[in-house]
């Protein structure tokens, strides 16, 4: 193609890219590469100006009795700080274990053999299945089954029914994962309520991500 267009500085790239159209060269596909070699390029540039992470030594960790020990609040499964997750098959009981360990922490009993850290702990149960009735049918329920007082428990235990409002926390768009208004609303409920512990049932209805996908979990 190049050897048949004679006087090149005669010619422009339109011409050039027809001409190559013609012999079988994809136009857009190149274009497509081109804006793609552009774009990591750009990305490239932008972690080069973040700075190229590094590693250290132990050498000059802090002494071990200054390291703060993790804050377990329930037996050795909810950390302050971290996501635990409670796994079974649909319809084995999850829910009723989770309500049961809500009164157990507000309380400081030990109802399901497992100790939680301390007494009074606020909790916030999101169900996004049940309607409230049916949750507040669970935690009457349970409190009948362990003696409790209703007066006991009611400041600290908390329950929102998706059924009510379905909380999204997260979706995806089209320059990636978008963080949704409900995950700064919850965050917002958290202060201002003081919730230790936020129980979401199940997770994979509180966002639109694909759960098969670790990057878009992460």
């Amino acid at each position: 193609v190049w050897n048949s267009i004679g006087e090149v500085h005669k010619v422009g790239a339109g011409s050039i890219f027809y001409l190559a159209s013609e012999h079988g060269f994809d136009v857009g596909e190149y274009r497509k590469d081109k804006r793609e070699e552009i774009r990591e390029e750009k990305r490239e540039e932008e972690q080069q100006q973040k700075g190229v992470w590094s590693i250290k030594p132990v050498r000059h960790a802090p002494p071990e009795n200054s390291i703060k020990r993790r804050e377990f609040v329930y037996g050795r499964h909810l950390i302050r700080g971290f996501v635990s997750v409670t796994v079974s098959p649909g319809g084995i009981g999850k829910t009723t274990v989770m309500m049961t360990e809500q009164i157990a922490m507000a309380t400081g009993r030990s109802l399901l053999n497992v100790e939680p850290s301390e007494p009074n702990l606020r909790t916030l149960h999101i169900n996004l299945e049940d309607p409230l009735d049916e949750l507040l049918r669970r935690y009457y329920a349970t409190l009948k089954h362990f003696k409790i007082d209703h007066e006991e428990v009611c400041d600290n235990v908390f329950l929102h029914s998706g059924r009510d409002y379905k909380v999204i926390l997260a979706d995806r768009g089209d320059g990636g994962i978008i963080q949704m208004p409900d995950a700064d609303i919850l965050r917002r409920h958290i202060v201002d309520n003081e919730i230790d512990v936020v129980q979401i049932d199940p997770i994979i209805k509180a966002h639109y991500l694909d759960e098969n996908s670790n990057k878009d979990i992460d």
